[in-house]
């Protein structure tokens, strides 16, 4: 359980993404979803040029860490866990890296993993996309726990990570991985090179200083090198269906959910270039069922206090949602870009 004094909140008056003025309040009371015993409740604007959503109180910077106190990345899993990686690593030996194997183990293979290819390339990264041969070494930004890290070491593939949170560095160093709470500049420089790719999964979300993140990506980068990125899409069905309930919302630790727009800005302002937009329709599974629990889990309290919420329109939304998920085009859940450096 975390409280923010008055004094730990500050007001937000200009988008955190494109730096607009202009924004239109629209999600009020937004409970933290990933706990029920923390107190407060949050709010997210619409920014009128990019479209980005963020939070207009926030808590300051140097106290964010109490939403952090018990997170997700703390942990990991059991046999849940083993099994996934199981056939993630089966994926990246048989789909990213490069290896000499018969037309009858590659169409199995393809046949294998065709139903949920696009969760496969997600979970790794999309690798495959970008081509093993154009990776020398790789930096995980916001490591966490070092499950991604772990993937990629046992496809044998040099990598480092980072991450602010101290107790999910631990948990990686435990399991061996070159973790660190370094910035990707500090680690840049520690190692005398810089790196053929950074990913990001999730980061920029909970970041105070977006553009920041995009001008050290840049620096720490070799020339053409790559920087996967996603986040949370401010544009996608789930929000504007499931509104404060959507899972991508996680107030207060996200701090900002960006538009493709808004992604757009940043990158050209710092000299990246798009390499390719993958779609990742899978992910409409995780966000509409984390985003139905948390509705559910928080009815009680809403009719307490006044919402007049019914039953039949939490599944009549839910229908909805996976309908539409079908073809999601741009309301996707996830926006997963891969860019490049210009030069």
């Amino acid at each position: 359980m975390y409280k923010y004094e008055s004094n730990e909140l500050e007001l937000v008056f200009k988008c955190p993404i494109c730096s607009s003025v202009n924004y239109e309040p629209e999600h009020f009371n937004v409970p933290d979803i990933l706990s029920t015993n923390s107190p407060g409740l949050w709010s997210y604007v619409k920014c009128l040029d990019c479209e980005s959503r963020y939070l207009n109180i926030r808590p300051r910077e140097q106290y964010i860490y109490k939403a952090y106190q018990s997170y997700y990345t703390h942990y990991i899993g059991g046999i849940k866990h083993f099994i996934k990686r199981f056939f993630i690593l089966s994926y990246i030996k048989s789909f990213v890296l490069p290896r000499k194997v018969s037309y009858f183990n590659k169409i199995f293979h393809f046949l294998f993993f065709l139903p949920m290819l696009d969760w496969f390339d997600s979970k790794t990264r999309h690798l495959r996309i970008i081509g093993c041969n154009q990776i020398e070494d790789l930096l995980d930004v916001g490591c966490g726990n070092g499950d991604f890290l772990e993937l990629v070491r046992s496809a044998n593939i040099d990598c480092v990570g980072c991450d602010f949170d101290s107790v999910a560095i631990k948990r990686a160093r435990d399991r061996g991985l070159i973790v660190s709470q370094d910035s990707p500049i500090n680690i840049v420089s520690k190692k005398g090179s810089n790196f053929s790719l950074i990913t990001a999964s999730h980061v920029l979300e909970h970041l105070y200083d977006p553009h920041s993140f995009f001008l050290e990506c840049n620096i720490s980068l070799k020339s053409k090198g790559f920087l996967w990125l996603q986040v949370p899409n401010s544009q996608s069905n789930g929000l504007s269906l499931f509104g404060k309930y959507w899972r991508g919302l996680e107030a207060p630790r996200h701090i900002s959910i960006p538009s493709l727009k808004g992604l757009m800005i940043l990158a050209q302002a710092n000299n990246f270039e798009v390499y390719a937009t993958p779609i990742v329709k899978s992910s409409a599974i995780y966000m509409g069922f984390s985003s139905i629990k948390a509705h559910i889990k928080f009815f009680k309290n809403a009719r307490l206090a006044g919402d007049d919420e019914k039953v039949y329109m939490i599944i009549l939304r839910s229908i909805k949602f996976f309908y539409l998920s079908l073809n999601p085009k741009k309301h996707q859940e996830f926006i997963t870009i891969i860019f490049r450096k210009i030069s």
